[in-house]
């Protein structure tokens, strides 16, 4: 075997076994606890994602569950704003509520997460944001200064594949939130 071929031959294992550690993480509970990497090579963003339409909700639902969690506007290091509560429909969501979340979120470096953003524009695979709510909080791309905290949400059903998903694709069209 030639050392291209053996290269070639790893790095599919590796790859495979990457996905296949997403795909048992996500059967297991939403990713929470599997620690793999989430395989961004086989991730096909596909449309763009609505923020308020589609992914607020989910935000609201999972998220912003209340102060002690990220519903507070006021945010802080490690427990940014995630919107309002879901009692609160997204239509009605204000300019200065999607000011605090863009504020607070994108671009926003990630406390704990050395050189991350919570939400890179355009790039899903380095924002924090997506770790946590996959679970993939030991992947090695990710390097946190004393822990990663847990993945979110902590004590709620996690969020679905196709719901991690969406806001995937949003963060990879952009993150734009108007």
């Amino acid at each position: 075997m030639t050392e291209k071929a053996g290269a070639q031959g790893e790095e599919g294992r590796a790859r495979r076994a990457r996905a296949q550690g997403a795909q048992g993480a996500s059967a297991g509970g939403g990713g929470h606890g599997g620690g793999a990497c989430y395989d961004y090579e086989a991730f096909e963003p596909g449309a763009p994602v609505d923020f308020r339409a589609e992914v607020l909700p989910l935000l609201q639902r999972s998220c912003a569950t209340g102060a002690a969690c990220h519903a507070s506007k006021n945010g802080s290091s490690l427990q940014p704003y995630l919107g309002p509560t879901a009692d609160t429909p997204p239509d009605q969501v204000g300019d200065a509520e999607l000011a605090a979340l863009r504020e607070q979120n994108v671009n926003a470096d990630a406390g704990g997460a050395v050189g991350m953003k919570r939400v890179a524009p355009g790039d899903p695979e380095h924002s924090f944001l997506m770790h946590k709510i996959d679970g993939t909080l030991a992947c090695e791309i990710l390097s946190c200064r004393e822990t990663c905290g847990l993945a979110m949400p902590p004590t709620l059903k996690p969020l679905s594949a196709g719901e991690r998903d969406t806001i995937r694709r949003w963060i990879a069209h952009g993150a734009a939130i108007e």
